[in-house]
């Protein structure tokens, strides 16, 4: 990585370029999910921003969060740029005990891979 493009990152600055690679909408379009226009905004955008990140729960294939130009930060590729989250259900259970009144923690988790 070139010192420019460090201290582009560090300055936060937005490169023109990608600013112009976003799609244009105009009043009389076609109806279109707000989530399917946020997909291709994030798409547009992360061509022209290798420092931005995507993620999301379990939901990825509903909320079209996933960045195309990329893959999945996981175990073996540090280089991904997209993080699936794992969904955790917690529940608390009271436990019955005769000398304190604690609770313990039990937890169960879910993941779309």
């Amino acid at each position: 990585m070139q010192a420019a493009e460090i201290k582009r990152r560090v300055d936060r600055v937005v490169p023109q370029e990608a600013f112009d690679a976003l799609p244009k909408f105009k009043p009389t379009d076609a109806a279109v999910a707000t989530r399917k226009l946020s997909q291709d905004c994030l798409n547009a955008l992360a061509k022209h921003l290798p420092e931005l990140l995507g993620g999301s729960a379990d939901l990825t294939p509903s909320t079209l969060t996933e960045l195309k130009c990329s893959h999945d930060f996981q175990f073996g590729t540090y280089d991904g740029r997209y993080i699936r989250y794992v969904a955790l259900a917690i529940n608390y259970i009271r436990r019955q005990s005769s000398d304190s009144d604690s609770l313990s923690l039990s937890l169960s988790c879910s993941c779309d891979r």
